[in-house]
């Protein structure tokens, strides 16, 4: 008995110490971390520092527009003017008793070249921004200002009740044209300030898409016009005016908002409004796909997809494909039928309902589909698609699902190599 006490007396002492051990490293690897000050996330591509200190006295700089202008603009240079204010108090000491630092008065935003109306897949979202005693931001886009007034604000710090900002000049341009943020609210229901917030937090960081996964199995929460029943399973729903807000709000941020309509499978809950349009499959993985054979289907698809083209003025949008395994189809009553009736198999049949697809988008929209398309072994090459990857591996998986016909890397390659080289020479002439 007493051999027993012992041990466990030694295991609750180890687990003791344990704890102690745990909590002293947690202070050590993550309290005792110091904060940056006035560094930039992401880092900048090009800093050149001057070596030297300015103070915000009195107020915060004012940001004044002396190139091209446009309602865009003077609406972003009102929020970064209030985030300042709210970043660094509206009541800022007007002098340092040390008078050693020199004063940062205001920032003059070039832009040379007339505001674009909508973000899009490419833009130009370089910039220049040197801060100085004339500080000055240029750009050539409207993006590559709210990039660069983002870099700015980022770059004050206090200390000591006084604001701060470090002189330099900053050559910044993104590594890649595409930089997203995937939100389901097809499986939980996220606010529309909540959603606001998310992007904030993705113009802070730079992000420029917002994929919208909008519909899934568990809800479709949009509030459609056309078909005011599509949506009676969900508690809660966005509005077409709610999303225009939505999409206007991440405009502001250089955000494109991309939304997602997966089909044919990962639509339950509008198998429950519009029975009639699906096929119940005994696969549990695609329980429910839509009937490629009906022309109901794409009558209602060419309805909702022209609605939808009119809330987001994006040119490309998600068209899912995930999970839609073909043994549903090639297994179906309906679907052989038709098959044989047709001479198809079920390829044919699924490369015959996405062209069918694209075919009631608006012209010059551009689709987008998971890898699961080209996993089947649809024929999409007459289109212009991106394929995103979302198995593991996925340097193995787009070799194994990207055609050599589709792949035009060479000039991929020199684009990035024009557009760097540009900002190199831009670079060597500071």
């Amino acid at each position: 008995m007493y051999k027993w006490t012992t041990y466990c007396l030694l295991f609750a002492f180890i687990l003791i110490l344990s704890a102690i051990v745990n909590s002293l490293l947690w202070v050590f690897l993550f309290d005792s971390v110091i904060p940056s000050k006035g560094k930039v996330w992401p880092k900048p591509k090009h800093i050149i520092p001057h070596d030297v200190i300015y103070q915000v006295r009195g107020r915060n700089p004012e940001i004044i527009a002396i190139g091209h202008n446009c309602i865009l603009l003077d609406k972003v240079i009102a929020r970064v003017t209030h985030d300042l204010d709210i970043l660094n108090g509206f009541d800022i000491p007007k002098v340092d008793k040390s008078e050693k630092y020199k004063r940062i008065a205001k920032l003059n935003v070039l832009l040379t070249e007339p505001c674009e109306e909508y973000p899009y897949l490419g833009m130009d979202e370089s910039y220049e921004l040197t801060i100085s005693t004339s500080s000055k931001l240029q750009a050539t886009s409207i993006w590559g200002i709210i990039r660069g007034l983002e870099t700015f604000v980022q770059l004050f710090y206090s200390e000591n009740k006084n604001v701060f900002i470090r002189g330099e000049t900053i050559v910044d341009y993104p590594n890649y044209e595409h930089r997203g943020l995937l939100l389901d609210t097809g499986r939980l229901f996220v606010p529309v300030y909540n959603l606001l917030m998310i992007l904030d937090g993705m113009a802070m960081n730079k992000l420029n898409v917002f994929h919208w996964h909008i519909c899934d199995n568990i809800y479709c929460p949009i509030k459609s016009e056309i078909f005011p029943n599509m949506s009676s399973n969900a508690q809660n729903l966005y509005t077409k005016d709610d999303v225009k807000f939505i999409v206007n709000y991440a405009r502001e941020r250089g955000i494109r908002v991309i939304p997602e309509f997966d089909v044919p499978g990962h639509q339950t809950a509008l198998q429950k409004v519009f029975p009639s349009l699906f096929l119940h499959c005994n696969n549990e993985e695609s329980a429910e796909l839509m009937n490629p054979t009906l022309p109901e289907t794409y009558n209602f698809l060419q309805r909702l997809l022209g609605e939808l083209n009119t809330w987001f003025p994006d040119d490309h949008i998600h068209l899912g494909g995930d999970e839609a395994h073909p043994e549903c189809w090639n297994n179906h009553n309906e679907t052989l039928k038709y098959m044989k009736e047709n001479n198809m198999s079920v390829v044919d049949l699924q490369t015959m309902f996405y062209q069918k697809l694209v075919e009631q988008l608006k012209p010059g929209m551009k689709q987008i589909v998971w890898q699961d398309v080209f996993d089947y072994g649809i024929n999409m090459s007459t289109h212009d698609n991106i394929v995103q990857v979302w198995n593991y591996n996925p340097q193995s998986e787009m070799v194994k699902d990207i055609p050599k016909n589709l792949c035009h890397r060479g000039s991929v390659v020199e684009f990035h190599k024009r557009k760097q080289n540009k900002l190199r020479g831009l670079v060597k002439n500071l």
